[in-house]
């Protein structure tokens, strides 16, 4: 009886201490979002990354149409991953129409 008792007591101790260890070695994870705004700002879309996280598999939602211009990409380079900071992505675009002003 002895044995079987000293033997719990012992798995006891060890289970105690495996799980202050692990607590105490354990990893928050740092959650942030990913918004996606059109040329005036206005959020048209957003996801929720952990830090860190590779974006490069990431499907972009479609860029907003703008007349008169044409988008090339979004403002950020998503090979970077997900920075340790909420971040809003913003639509480039070139212009495609020009005005010219012919003056004699």
């Amino acid at each position: 009886m002895k044995l079987v008792i000293m033997t719990l007591v012992i798995v006891l101790t060890a289970v105690t201490y495996t799980l202050h260890v692990s607590q105490t070695q354990a990893t928050s994870l740092h959650m942030h979002e990913l918004f996606f705004a059109d040329s005036s700002g206005e959020i048209i879309h957003s996801d929720i990354f952990v830090e860190g996280a590779d974006l490069t598999r990431y499907v972009l939602p479609e860029a907003p149409k703008r007349e008169g211009y044409i988008f090339i990409g979004w403002s950020y380079d998503f090979t970077k991953g997900m920075p340790n900071a909420d971040i809003i992505v913003y639509p480039q675009y070139i212009c495609t129409e020009y005005n010219i002003l012919a003056t004699t």
